[in-house]
């Protein structure tokens, strides 16, 4: 069911180019799994038919990032597409006050805005989804938590709906660093 979701908000797809990415500071390679959960009488109920393995590529340069994400579903009773390809381009901002970075972002979920601890460590961010207006949610809300001494990202993803603030669908991410460069 939650491929059908992104299906129908991927429209920033990845910017197409005949050369190849330019050298990053940084390159992160993230391998993992997320497992889907729908919300039902109050309760968070497992949609295995939902989770997917996937592989993120991080390029992160001065300024900004560009993020690849390939997710394959391979439940069988999955409904919709068996792969999906996700694109973030990611612009820091300012500093707030707190010590806290703030960015926006540009995918193929959405556009939005967020806020990142020094070091990047803890991400919280949120975009407005490009989905038609039938759908349950109108906004997808990330955290994410990267310990880069482990090689471990935890990252719970919601579907919800605003302003009701009715979370409608729930995805929780595990990976482990493949690779870092620069």
């Amino acid at each position: 069911m939650l491929l059908s979701l992104l299906a129908c908000a991927a429209r920033y797809p990845q910017p197409l180019s005949s050369e190849a990415w330019p050298t990053p500071e940084a390159i992160y390679a993230w391998v993992g799994r997320g497992e889907a959960s729908v919300q039902r009488d109050g309760a968070w109920v497992r949609d295995p038919a939902g989770d997917y393995d996937y592989v993120v590529v991080q390029r992160r340069y001065n300024g900004f990032w560009d993020v690849t994400k390939e997710m394959d579903y391979r439940h069988p009773n999955h409904r919709g597409k068996r792969h999906t390809s996700l694109y973030f381009h990611v612009v820091q901002r300012v500093s707030d006050a707190n010590g806290k970075l703030e960015f926006s972002v540009d995918s193929a979920l959405g556009a939005g805005r967020g806020t990142a601890t020094e070091g990047f460590a803890h991400l919280d961010f949120e975009l407005d989804a490009n989905v038609p207006g039938f759908m349950p949610y109108s906004h997808f809300r990330f955290s994410q938590d990267f310990d880069y001494t482990a090689g471990t990202l935890h990252e719970i993803v919601e579907l919800v709906d605003l302003p009701a603030e009715t979370v409608f669908y729930r995805i929780e991410e595990r990976a482990v660093m493949l690779a870092t460069g620069g």
